[in-house]
């Protein structure tokens, strides 16, 4: 892999010492040195034979043999496991590409180099050999393209579009549609300008849903009636045409929006127009399906911590982890961390906790990336007392545990790439059996299948211990109190 752009997937042209080179021929290499955690990057270079060479300095902009600054050779090796033989290679082009699409996309500034680092554990982190689908949803960034009419166009070529001047109205407000429905339709109650804002913040998918849920909204929202507004919204960073450079200066003072896209639109379909536009499409689409990943990383403010054993563990002693069920995957991936999480209340001193579990979605699969479990006051949530994996608080689902609730059963479900849910069964006071559900449990994508993991005899789940790879939990274990006996009214 580490022969290709790790970015787009593409090849890196031959440097010629006679010409400029092309943009396949700039490139960058993301290395670590020997007995060093932190990577660095450097300045610009170009590929000859069998061979990288690089400038030292990341601020060199000259990639050829002309300069006088210092050179780097790099020999083109295949990503392994030991970190101070790993280097990632990249275009200089799909690198800046990254950069923009980082700074378009969050309300916060990374600096390049801990973008770099983000960027080198993950590639580190995945299997080794291809395909990744299963790993990571799908997502496309990293593969060898298959195309090959465009395979030398340029997607840092200026564009030139012939832009129309504005030739709709922005509200077309003397086109409202009647509702059909014999109650009135309460989208019909709202004002049109209020719809319209509204929608241009939906992607496509989104706003077909949108438009299936109500016939008024489907004739307000046709074609030929959303307003400029909404199609100015499509060439946003994170909308379908946000890969278009577009500047300032060439447009019109009211350029025509709706014409300009479904100008896009048909050039883009076209085998022999716009190559460098397709191209520079690919590598956009390759951009922000890594991005996700990346902020995701960027974003954590807390380490995980690595358990290996749990004997090694001081609050885990006594315990014993027995059953376990993991990703269905073969292939194998570098395992982040092994972290335990306590589900028992007494040893939180509490009455009762939750349990929260955070999602993190690829490609319509959600996986299990962390978990929290927070001291539970009635209906008050009081103070985090563990953390696990990457937490991310606007996708948890959360159950309670009792200090008199028994754990004896857990389910976990398992796809290909994680860990999709888990079905907790406890015993209450009254013998009386509960199952208590989180995640995903139904409706499970192909390749997946729901594992049981049964507590041993005379003996309680206290926790679970769980594996991550970079993003997600990929294994489950019980964690045992084998020395406990419960009482024999319980042991039924």
């Amino acid at each position: 892999m580490a022969d290709n752009c790790v970015i787009c997937g593409s090849g890196f042209a031959y440097h010629n010492p006679d010409s400029d080179p092309s943009w396949a021929g700039a490139l960058r290499i993301v290395r670590c040195h020997p007995r060093d955690s932190k990577v660095t990057i450097t300045g610009l270079g170009y590929r000859d034979g069998h061979d990288f060479f690089v400038r030292t300095d990341p601020d060199c902009s000259v990639p050829n043999e002309s300069s006088e600054a210092e050179l780097e050779q790099h020999r083109r090796v295949s990503v392994t496991g030991d970190l101070s033989k790993t280097r990632l290679v990249f275009h200089e082009f799909c690198w800046s590409m990254l950069l923009d699409h980082m700074s378009l996309s969050t309300t916060i500034g990374y600096e390049k180099n801990r973008i770099a680092q983000a960027l080198y554990e993950l590639m580190l982190d995945l299997p080794q050999g291809e395909p990744w689908g299963a790993y990571f949803g799908d997502f496309c960034f990293g593969k060898q393209p298959t195309e090959d009419d465009y395979s030398r166009a340029d997607p840092s070529k200026e564009f030139t579009f012939a832009i129309h001047g504005r030739s709709t109205l922005p509200y077309p407000t003397d086109q409202i549609p009647l509702s059909t429905r014999s109650r009135p339709d309460r989208f019909s109650q709202l004002p049109i300008e209020i719809t319209y804002h509204m929608v241009s913040f939906l992607d496509l998918p989104s706003l077909c849903n949108f438009r299936l849920s109500s016939k008024f909204i489907a004739s307000l929202c046709s074609r030929y009636r959303l307003p400029q507004e909404f199609w100015e919204s499509r060439f946003a960073a994170e909308h379908e045409m946000g890969f278009v450079p577009l500047v300032s200066s060439s447009l019109p003072a009211a350029p025509d929006w709706r014409q300009l896209y479904f100008d896009l639109k048909e050039d883009l379909r076209s085998s022999s127009q716009n190559l460098h536009l397709r191209r520079r499409r690919r590598i956009w689409n390759c951009v922000n399906d890594l991005r996700q990943m990346l902020t995701m990383l960027l974003q954590q403010d807390h380490n995980i911590r690595d358990v290996h054993s749990v004997r090694e563990n001081p609050p885990l002693r006594g315990l014993v982890a027995t059953r376990k069920a993991q990703a269905l995957s073969q292939m194998s991936s570098t395992r982040k961390s092994l972290q335990y999480v306590s589900l028992d209340p007494q040893y939180w001193g509490a009455d009762m906790i939750q349990l929260s579990i955070s999602t993190i979605t690829n490609n319509s699969t959600a996986y299990i990336c962390g978990f929290r479990v927070r001291i539970q006051n009635g209906t008050d949530i009081g103070e985090v007392v563990s953390l696990a994996g990457h937490i991310a608080p606007a996708t948890e689902s959360h159950i309670s545990f009792k200090s008199s609730d028994d754990l004896l059963h857990v389910r976990a479900t398992v796809s290909s790439g994680g860990l999709l849910g888990l079905d907790f069964q406890t015993r209450q006071m009254q013998d009386q059996m509960i199952w208590k559900s989180i995640g995903q449990l139904r409706g499970l994508p192909f390749y997946s299948d729901i594992i049981s993991l049964d507590a041993r005899a005379n003996s309680r789940v206290t926790g679970i211990r769980v594996g991550f790879d970079l993003f997600k939990a990929t294994s489950v274990q019980l964690i045992e109190d084998i020395g406990h006996r419960a009482s024999s009214s319980r042991l039924g």
